[in-house]
């Protein structure tokens, strides 16, 4: 079973916050197009930007080998 790519974790963090592709280009100060061609996995953004995108969605970003995704756990 292959792993999900970084742009399906990303797009199961912001559905599972409830956030549209929209809502959370806001958050980023980016256009929509941009989380869209991230999720689709067309582009890939740097970790800088990553790092943004998980304190957008509330969540953590690991990168190593492979980059891990996945919301912070509700407390």
């Amino acid at each position: 079973m292959t792993p999900p790519s970084l742009g399906q974790q990303i797009r199961a963090v912001r559905e599972a916050a409830s956030l549209s592709q929209k809502a959370l280009a806001e958050k980023l100060g980016c256009e929509q197009q941009y989380i869209s061609k991230v999720e689709c996995g067309d582009i890939t953004p740097r970790t800088g930007r990553l790092q943004e995108f998980a304190a957008a969605l509330d969540a953590t970003c690991t990168i190593g080998k492979t980059i891990a995704f996945v919301p912070n756990p509700k407390s």
